[in-house]
C-alpha cells in the first residue's frame, strides 16, 4: 500500500544504530518533508534500505559517516544513501549486482542481487555514484502513487515504469548501463 519512505528509513536505522559495527559512525539524516508516498511492500523496501545500509557500514569498517537524504523529483521519491569508504573501484563495479559476488570474507553475494530484483518489481531505478578514496553514494528512485493508487488501494503499473534501469555514474559522467 502507500508507503512513507522516511518512515521506512527510520525504521531500518533505528534496528541499526544500536549494533556495535555502528557505534563510530555518525549518521546525518536529510528527510524531505511532505514527501508523497510510494506504492510497495514495506518489507521489501525496508530490506533494500538495510542491506545498502549496512553494505556502507561495512565500507567503512564502522568509522565514518552516513549521510541519507530524501527528496522528491518530478514523480519519483529519491533516496541517496552515501559513505565515507574506500569507494568501488571499476573493475567490480559491473559486477556488484551479480548473484554470488561478494567482496566480504563471509558474504554470500546476495544482498545487492536481492535488492535489484526488489528494486526491479518495484519499477524503480539504482545508480551508483563513487569515488577511490572518498566513499559511493546509492542513489535509489521509486515511482510516487498516483491519487488513484492512493484512493482505492489498488496497484496500477504504467506502461513507462516498466523497465528498471540501473545506471553508473563515475565523477559525474553517466555511462554504460549495466547489461543483465
Amino acid at each position: 500500500g502507500p508507503t512513507n519512505v522516511n518512515d521506512l528509513l527510520t525504521e531500518v536505522l533505528g534496528l541499526v544504530v544500536n549494533q556495535s559495527l555502528f557505534h563510530n559512525i555518525r549518521i546525518k539524516e536529510t528527510f524531505a518533508e511532505n514527501l508523497p508516498t510510494i506504492v510497495a511492500d514495506e518489507t521489501q523496501i525496508k530490506q533494500v534500505f538495510l542491506n545498502i545500509i549496512l553494505n556502507a557500514a561495512q565500507a567503512m569498517e564502522g568509522n565514518g559517516e552516513l549521510t541519507i537524504v530524501t527528496a522528491q523529483e518530478g514523480n519519483r521519491v529519491k533516496v541517496r544513501i552515501g559513505d565515507t569508504g574506500p569507494g568501488i573501484p571499476p573493475e567490480i563495479m559491473g559486477s556488484l549486482f551479480n548473484p554470488f559476488f561478494t567482496t566480504k570474507e563471509k558474504g554470500t553475494g546476495l544482498g545487492l542481487a536481492i535488492v535489484y530484483g526488489i528494486m526491479e518489481r518495484h519499477h524503480g531505478q539504482i545508480d551508483i555514484e563513487t569515488k577511490l578514496g572518498k566513499g559511493t553514494v546509492f542513489i535509489l528512485s521509486l515511482p510516487i502513487s498516483s491519487q488513484e493508487e492512493t484512493d482505492n488501494g489498488m496497484e496500477v503499473t504504467k506502461m513507462s515504469d516498466q523497465n528498471t534501469r540501473i545506471g553508473r555514474r563515475n565523477h559525474g559522467q553517466k555511462t554504460k548501463n549495466l547489461a543483465r
